[in-house]
């Protein structure tokens, strides 16, 4: 079988570069901003949805 394993010796060997912390402030105002964006078209999706289902709603009655 096939086994992939990695060494605890080895991840202390391992490099990994990160952005300068001027770089990394910008990318987390970013994210910041991104999870924000979403936070408000959600709650838009929502409210739209809401208003949706009362005209449907209304349709229906107003057939009935």
């Amino acid at each position: 079988t096939n086994v992939c394993a990695i060494y605890q010796g080895n991840l202390f060997e391992f490099l990994c570069p990160i952005p300068p912390l001027a770089e990394q402030s910008r990318i987390v105002t970013r994210i910041t901003q991104l999870r924000r964006l979403c936070a408000d078209l959600r709650q838009r999706l929502a409210e739209r949805e809401a208003v949706q289902a009362r005209l449907a709603e209304a349709l229906v009655q107003s057939v009935a």
